[in-house]
């Protein structure tokens, strides 16, 4: 029997506080369904300055985002880090007229197609990825 992977979730941006536990069903039911090989897994939530600082760091680009995902191989599975900005997941969540909660979920299943191999730097894959990403929200967010 296949062992259930680790999930950690971090608050590290206390203005929100809303629980991060409803969130792992989900999580598992991706993994499993999806077949994601993930073996350890951190969702660490920060402010939009710290993600900004990041994505300038690693991805070379001096602009805000609201996820980033770190993918590392390791012989019994991957080992994973998604950063999720909850100031820009609140921007979205307005911007898209829906809850913060579900703008939430849907930057979690967006970083598990990254970790997946999904890439989103090319406007087609970057479609394809968004209708995936649509059809698992709609699956598996039940809040």
């Amino acid at each position: 029997m296949k062992k259930k992977p680790t999930i950690n979730l971090i608050n590290d941006f206390s203005r929100y506080s809303f629980p991060l536990k409803p969130f792992k069903s989900m999580i598992y039911k991706i993994i499993s369904d999806e077949c994601i090989p993930v073996h350890n897994l951190n969702i660490i939530t920060v402010n939009d300055e710290y993600l900004k600082k990041m994505h300038k760091k690693y991805l070379h680009q001096n602009t805000y985002t609201d996820v980033i995902t770190f993918k590392l191989e390791e012989k019994t599975g991957i080992e994973a880090e998604i950063y999720i900005s909850l100031d820009r997941a609140e921007i979205n969540a307005r911007q898209y007229k829906v809850t913060l909660k579900e703008e939430f979920a849907r930057l979690v299943i967006h970083g598990l197609l990254h970790i997946k191999g999904f890439d989103d730097r090319i406007e087609a894959k970057k479609n394809s990825m968004k209708l995936i990403e649509d059809r698992l929200l709609r699956k598996y967010w039940t809040n």
